[in-house]
């Protein structure tokens, strides 16, 4: 069997996604430096915390928080912004004692 060759549609297509592959993870890291440099020493907490304000369902793509502030002690130069990085955790099965 004799395979065909590829028309120059094809030939773009293939291209144009070897391109993609290539750039694409250029555009899936956080924003490093975003609001500039941050010196963190070993006295400093750089935590700030909030709740979802509505359960977010799994495979969304954006989330609402209670509270976008989240720079009561001053760490970041401003409140959350759309495009952040942000570490999103949910713990389960954990119990608390209080003695």
């Amino acid at each position: 069997m004799r395979m065909k060759a590829l028309t120059p549609t094809w030939v773009s297509i293939v291209r144009f996604c070897v391109l993609i592959c290539l750039i694409n993870p250029f555009f899936c890291f956080g924003q490093s430096g975003k609001n500039g440099a941050k010196s963190i020493n070993s006295s400093v907490s750089v935590n700030e915390y909030t709740t979802l304000a509505i359960d977010a369902s799994a495979g969304a793509t954006s989330i609402s928080v209670a509270n976008t502030s989240l720079n009561s002690n001053g760490y970041f130069p401003g409140p959350l912004a759309s495009g952040d990085l942000i570490f999103i955790i949910q713990i389960q099965g954990s119990e608390h004692w209080v003695c």
